[in-house]
């Protein structure tokens, strides 16, 4: 599952299957904040980790817990990296 900003909204199509995209676009529901609810189908943590990775802060990921530490440990690589 994931949060999606307007940004992450238009740019999902480009780093991951357009027709699970749209599907997962389709089905979504609007939060609160503006960001999208969506439920994203996809082969495995491993695939998806690395094709979200690039929608960077436009995409929130919420569930599965073990992707969500995965972007979280990745986002601590950088802040080392780059802080």
């Amino acid at each position: 599952m994931l949060l999606l900003t307007e940004e992450g909204v238009r740019r999902l199509p480009y780093v991951t299957d357009r027709a699970a995209a749209g599907e997962a676009l389709a089905a979504g529901t609007a939060e609160a904040d503006g960001r999208l609810r969506v439920v994203l189908r996809v082969e495995s943590e491993e695939v998806a980790f690395g094709q979200l990775l690039g929608l960077g802060p436009e995409a929130e990921a919420v569930a599965p817990a073990a992707l969500r530490e995965r972007f979280a440990e990745a986002a601590r690589g950088l802040g080392r990296l780059y802080g």
